[in-house]
Protein backbone atom coordinates (compact mmCIF):
# COMPACT_ATOMS: atom_id res chain seq x y z
CA UNK A 1 0.00 0.00 0.00
CA UNK A 2 2.56 2.15 1.36
CA UNK A 3 5.05 1.88 -1.97
CA UNK A 4 1.64 2.27 -4.21
CA UNK A 5 1.32 5.38 -2.68
CA UNK A 6 4.50 6.81 -2.35
CA UNK A 7 4.57 6.02 -6.52
CA UNK A 8 1.55 8.12 -6.99
CA UNK A 9 2.71 10.74 -4.81
CA UNK A 10 6.17 10.53 -6.61
CA UNK A 11 3.96 10.93 -10.30
CA UNK A 12 2.23 14.03 -8.65
CA UNK A 13 5.24 16.00 -7.86
CA UNK A 14 6.80 15.76 -11.49
CA UNK A 15 3.05 16.44 -12.68
CA UNK A 16 3.18 19.68 -10.48
CA UNK A 17 6.81 20.92 -11.19
CA UNK A 18 7.46 22.38 -14.16
CA UNK A 19 9.86 19.75 -15.67
CA UNK A 20 6.56 17.77 -16.84
CA UNK A 21 5.73 20.40 -19.39
CA UNK A 22 9.50 20.73 -20.85
CA UNK A 23 9.54 16.68 -20.43
CA UNK A 24 6.43 16.70 -23.20
CA UNK A 25 8.16 19.23 -25.15
CA UNK A 26 10.86 17.45 -25.72
CA UNK A 27 9.35 14.42 -26.83
CA UNK A 28 6.82 15.89 -29.01
CA UNK A 29 10.23 17.60 -30.80
CA UNK A 30 12.06 14.41 -30.54
CA UNK A 31 8.50 12.70 -32.22
CA UNK A 32 8.28 15.56 -34.97
CA UNK A 33 11.47 15.64 -36.18
CA UNK A 34 13.88 12.54 -35.85
CA UNK A 35 12.77 9.97 -33.02
CA UNK A 36 9.30 7.79 -32.55
CA UNK A 37 8.34 8.96 -29.31
CA UNK A 38 5.03 8.45 -26.39
CA UNK A 39 3.98 12.07 -26.72
CA UNK A 40 0.40 11.01 -27.15
CA UNK A 41 0.68 8.91 -24.16
CA UNK A 42 2.47 11.21 -21.63
CA UNK A 43 -0.13 13.72 -22.69
CA UNK A 44 -3.03 11.62 -21.84
CA UNK A 45 -0.82 10.56 -18.19
CA UNK A 46 -0.45 13.86 -16.95
CA UNK A 47 -3.82 15.01 -18.20
CA UNK A 48 -5.70 13.00 -16.02
CA UNK A 49 -3.46 13.75 -13.18
CA UNK A 50 -4.16 17.59 -13.56
CA UNK A 51 -7.20 17.84 -15.65
CA UNK A 52 -6.94 21.93 -14.99
CA UNK A 53 -3.59 22.18 -17.08
CA UNK A 54 -4.65 21.06 -19.88
CA UNK A 55 -4.39 24.02 -21.67
CA UNK A 56 -1.15 24.48 -20.78
CA UNK A 57 0.22 20.78 -22.29
CA UNK A 58 -1.99 21.66 -25.08
CA UNK A 59 0.31 24.12 -25.76
CA UNK A 60 3.52 22.87 -24.90
CA UNK A 61 3.27 19.82 -26.73
CA UNK A 62 1.76 21.73 -29.85
CA UNK A 63 5.03 23.62 -29.63
CA UNK A 64 7.37 21.16 -29.45
CA UNK A 65 5.30 19.03 -32.39
CA UNK A 66 5.98 22.74 -34.61
CA UNK A 67 9.46 23.28 -33.75
CA UNK A 68 10.56 19.63 -34.43
CA UNK A 69 7.97 19.71 -37.22
CA UNK A 70 10.21 22.75 -38.64
CA UNK A 71 13.80 21.08 -37.91
CA UNK A 72 12.47 17.82 -39.93
CA UNK A 73 11.19 20.30 -43.00
CA UNK A 74 14.44 22.01 -43.10
CA UNK A 75 16.75 18.45 -43.04
CA UNK A 76 14.27 16.75 -45.67
CA UNK A 77 14.77 20.41 -48.06
CA UNK A 78 18.49 19.81 -47.35
CA UNK A 79 19.10 16.04 -47.41
CA UNK A 80 17.15 15.26 -50.67
CA UNK A 81 18.54 16.91 -53.20
CA UNK A 82 22.51 18.56 -53.70
CA UNK A 83 23.38 21.30 -55.22
CA UNK A 84 23.38 20.26 -58.98
CA UNK A 85 19.40 19.06 -58.31
CA UNK A 86 20.08 15.39 -58.43
CA UNK A 87 19.44 12.95 -55.39
CA UNK A 88 22.06 13.09 -52.56
CA UNK A 89 24.12 10.32 -51.00
CA UNK A 90 21.95 10.53 -47.93
CA UNK A 91 18.47 10.61 -50.14
CA UNK A 92 19.84 7.22 -52.21
CA UNK A 93 20.56 5.63 -49.12
CA UNK A 94 17.65 5.95 -47.96
CA UNK A 95 15.91 4.53 -50.82
CA UNK A 96 18.17 1.81 -51.03
CA UNK A 97 17.27 0.86 -46.88
CA UNK A 98 13.58 0.91 -47.51
CA UNK A 99 12.28 -2.16 -48.86
CA UNK A 100 10.25 -2.04 -51.82
CA UNK A 101 10.95 1.85 -52.49
CA UNK A 102 12.02 2.89 -56.05
CA UNK A 103 11.99 6.09 -57.87
CA UNK A 104 8.94 5.70 -59.16
CA UNK A 105 7.65 5.57 -55.74
CA UNK A 106 9.44 8.69 -54.71
CA UNK A 107 7.67 10.10 -57.83
CA UNK A 108 4.43 8.68 -56.44
CA UNK A 109 4.41 10.06 -52.95
CA UNK A 110 5.52 13.74 -54.42
CA UNK A 111 1.88 13.36 -56.55
CA UNK A 112 0.55 12.72 -53.68
CA UNK A 113 1.97 15.45 -52.06
CA UNK A 114 1.68 18.04 -54.35
CA UNK A 115 -2.49 17.07 -54.60
CA UNK A 116 -3.12 16.47 -51.19
CA UNK A 117 -0.93 18.60 -49.12
CA UNK A 118 -2.82 20.06 -46.48
CA UNK A 119 -5.39 16.99 -45.89
CA UNK A 120 -2.50 14.77 -46.06
CA UNK A 121 -0.61 16.16 -42.99
CA UNK A 122 -3.82 17.16 -41.46
CA UNK A 123 -4.73 13.39 -41.38
CA UNK A 124 -1.34 12.58 -40.59
CA UNK A 125 -1.75 13.68 -37.18
CA UNK A 126 -4.35 11.17 -36.60
CA UNK A 127 -1.92 8.06 -37.57
CA UNK A 128 0.23 5.94 -35.19
CA UNK A 129 2.69 6.20 -37.94
CA UNK A 130 5.50 9.17 -36.07
CA UNK A 131 5.06 12.99 -37.44
CA UNK A 132 8.30 12.98 -38.42
CA UNK A 133 8.31 11.28 -41.27
CA UNK A 134 5.61 13.43 -42.81
CA UNK A 135 7.54 16.47 -41.86
CA UNK A 136 10.85 15.17 -43.42
CA UNK A 137 9.01 14.36 -46.22
CA UNK A 138 7.09 17.34 -46.87
CA UNK A 139 10.43 19.45 -46.73
CA UNK A 140 12.01 16.73 -49.08
CA UNK A 141 9.28 17.60 -52.02
CA UNK A 142 9.29 21.30 -51.11
CA UNK A 143 5.76 21.53 -49.63
CA UNK A 144 4.64 24.67 -49.17
CA UNK A 145 5.95 26.02 -45.76
CA UNK A 146 2.95 27.57 -44.78
CA UNK A 147 0.53 24.71 -46.23
CA UNK A 148 2.67 22.57 -44.03
CA UNK A 149 2.67 25.08 -40.50
CA UNK A 150 -1.39 25.78 -40.84
CA UNK A 151 -2.00 22.10 -40.98
CA UNK A 152 0.55 21.06 -38.50
CA UNK A 153 -0.76 23.63 -36.19
CA UNK A 154 -4.39 23.10 -36.61
CA UNK A 155 -4.35 19.25 -37.19
CA UNK A 156 -2.60 18.44 -33.86
CA UNK A 157 -4.30 21.21 -32.15
CA UNK A 158 -7.83 19.69 -33.00
CA UNK A 159 -5.91 16.44 -32.07
CA UNK A 160 -4.58 17.32 -28.29
CA UNK A 161 -7.81 19.45 -27.63
CA UNK A 162 -10.31 16.38 -28.28
CA UNK A 163 -7.81 14.22 -26.01
CA UNK A 164 -7.85 16.90 -23.52
CA UNK A 165 -11.56 17.59 -23.71
CA UNK A 166 -12.10 13.41 -23.62
CA UNK A 167 -9.75 13.16 -20.66
CA UNK A 168 -10.90 15.68 -18.47
CA UNK A 169 -14.50 13.90 -18.87
CA UNK A 170 -13.57 10.52 -17.96
CA UNK A 171 -11.31 12.21 -15.17
CA UNK A 172 -14.29 13.93 -13.19
CA UNK A 173 -16.48 10.18 -13.52
CA UNK A 174 -13.39 8.53 -12.66
CA UNK A 175 -13.08 10.88 -9.51
CA UNK A 176 -16.98 10.49 -8.28
CA UNK A 177 -16.92 6.74 -8.66
CA UNK A 178 -13.49 6.62 -6.56
CA UNK A 179 -15.22 8.22 -3.60
CA UNK A 180 -18.28 6.41 -3.72
CA UNK A 181 -15.39 3.39 -2.88
CA UNK A 182 -13.81 5.24 -0.78
CA UNK A 183 -16.39 5.78 1.68
CA UNK A 184 -18.28 2.42 1.29
CA UNK A 185 -14.84 0.37 1.62
CA UNK A 186 -12.94 1.14 4.64
CA UNK A 187 -9.66 -0.46 3.17
CA UNK A 188 -9.88 2.39 0.26
CA UNK A 189 -10.22 4.89 3.45
CA UNK A 190 -7.12 3.99 4.92
CA UNK A 191 -5.38 4.67 1.96
CA UNK A 192 -6.30 7.36 1.38
CA UNK A 193 -4.96 7.82 5.06
CA UNK A 194 -1.47 6.19 3.64
CA UNK A 195 -1.47 9.87 1.48
CA UNK A 196 -2.63 7.90 -0.85
CA UNK A 197 -5.17 9.97 -3.37
CA UNK A 198 -6.79 8.62 -6.90
CA UNK A 199 -7.05 12.51 -7.43
CA UNK A 200 -7.75 12.89 -11.09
Amino acid sequence: MYRIGYRKNWLNDLNNSRKIVWILFFLAFADASFLPTPVTTLFLFIVSLNPKKSIEYIVFAISGIVFGGISSYLAGQILRLDNSGNYSEFALFLLNIIPGFIMNSDNAIQSLYSKWDFWLLFFASFTPVPFGLFSFTSGAFHINFLIFISATLISNGFKFAILAIFICKIAERLKRFSQIICETQPTCRSYRLGNYDPGY
